[in-house]
């Protein structure tokens, strides 16, 4: 079983390319430079946001604010305390640029 997830982008309403996501959270709000390979940059203020937000999206909670909302899940969980500051900017960011569509696919017996 995998958990997948796309962000639309609220301007056009069309799936936005994660890779292009990615450059955008790197530039305009960890002030990184992306890294060739891996999701968050490189450097001292990367954070890999695909693994820990993209997959809380990807399970089901919503951008929107709520019981079900990633902000919550992280507002409410001691280990992700030292990173909240940053992960609230990055849900920032998210929320005001794409909604998210989220499934499971089922792999074969």
């Amino acid at each position: 079983m995998a958990y997948n997830f796309q962000l639309i982008d609220k301007t056009n309403n069309e799936a936005i390319e994660l890779s292009l996501v990615d450059e955008l959270i790197c530039k305009e709000v960890l002030n990184v430079i992306p890294h060739e390979r891996f999701y968050g940059g490189s450097g001292k203020n990367s954070f890999n946001w695909f693994d820990s937000i993209g997959f809380q999206i990807a399970s089901g909670r919503t951008l929107e604010n709520g019981d079900n909302s990633v902000r919550k899940y992280y507002q409410e969980s001691e280990m992700w305390k030292p990173e909240l500051p940053v992960i609230e900017q990055i849900i920032d960011f998210l929320q005001q640029k794409y909604t998210t569509k989220n499934w499971v696919s089922w792999g074969k017996n």
